[in-house]
């Protein structure tokens, strides 16, 4: 299996994942953000997270040709710049929360039907899409 397909797998999981939590557990989630609402050690501990994930798929997977692949390496570096601006400034990551905390549950319902659609995408690409036997890796 290449790096392209197990990313895939891991972010189709992850994606359908959160996203059914989303859907199902929207008071649960609330709670969650709730904790990122002041620069706390979460918000440290969460963009160090992003930054770590970020860079492994930015280092392992950088690919930018014109097929699903490029959204890995785009994730990669969205959550590499994420997590640099929340940890360089963490007010930011607590003004958004603070927008979440007000929202209706309609949002999280909103929210998880696009993560699990991300989800979709992702997994059918890493568990089901075999469109990368004649392709050659180019790798920036």
């Amino acid at each position: 299996m290449n790096t392209s397909k197990f990313i895939a797998r891991i972010l189709g999981l992850s994606f359908l994942a959160g996203g059914l939590g989303y859907m199902v557990s929207s008071h649960h989630y609330r709670k969650i953000f709730e904790g990122f609402s002041e620069p706390s050690v979460s918000t440290f501990l969460f963009s160090i997270g992003l930054i770590v994930a970020g860079m492994a798929i930015v280092k392992y997977h950088n690919i930018w040709q014109g097929n699903w692949r490029i959204w890995i390496t785009l994730y990669g570096w969205l959550c590499l710049v994420k997590g640099t601006l929340f940890l360089i400034f963490p007010n930011f990551l607590s003004n958004y929360i603070h927008l979440i905390e007000e929202v209706p549950d309609d949002y999280f319902l909103g929210a998880g039907i696009v993560n699990m659609l991300i989800g979709l995408m992702f997994g059918y690409f890493g568990f089901f899409h075999d469109g990368l036997k004649n392709t050659k890796e180019v790798v920036i």
